[in-house]
């Protein structure tokens, strides 16, 4: 699942879990998980705040979908604040490997506002759908009238929603 362009990814953590969304707008596909206590406890176990949460779940993304990005242009990470220079070093640290490794540009991008603004035109697709789900409200757009949960509709295109929840879990928490 080789992803080609420009790829976005958005990443949101809180106490109470984490998303991450990764775009391909030039392969209409949408990669995306969802971690909680429930599922994340490896994830978000013993962290001290959100900003913890964030960096842990930026890590987890990068590793779990690094490798498609070969092919990729640049890739760009909105995230909600990561605060303290340990955790701050831990991410930057993974998209120096990433890059390195890989070959392609990957620039960080923090919001301090991400989970505040909710104002969906000033939003990003990737960041809407990261915030629905922390939330719990899952990915799909049953309020706007769509029920395909594999289908989302982004900036007036369809997109294929792929979840990676099973890959996280199997790659982290087992």
């Amino acid at each position: 699942a080789k992803l080609s362009g420009k790829v976005e990814l958005e990443v949101g953590g809180q106490n109470t879990g984490s998303a991450a969304v990764c775009i391909s707008r030039e392969l209409s596909v949408m990669h995306w998980w969802r971690a909680t206590g429930q599922n994340g406890t490896n994830l978000l176990g013993n962290c001290i705040d959100g900003g913890e949460v964030t960096a842990r779940s930026i890590v987890a993304a990068v590793r779990l979908w690094g490798k498609y990005w070969e092919s990729a242009d640049s890739v760009t990470i909105h995230s909600s604040l990561v605060t303290g220079s340990k955790m701050r070093n831990f991410v930057q640290e993974q998209l120096d490997d990433c890059q390195n490794k890989y070959g392609v540009r990957v620039r960080w991008v923090e919001d301090n506002d991400y989970f505040n603004n909710s104002e969906s035109t000033n939003l990003r697709g990737g960041q809407e759908l990261v915030q629905q789900l922390v939330r719990g409200d899952g990915a799909g757009q049953d309020d706007q009238g769509l029920h395909n949960i594999n289908l989302r509709v982004m900036n007036g295109n369809i997109f294929q929603l792929v979840n990676h929840n099973s890959a996280l879990n199997k790659h982290y928490f087992s």
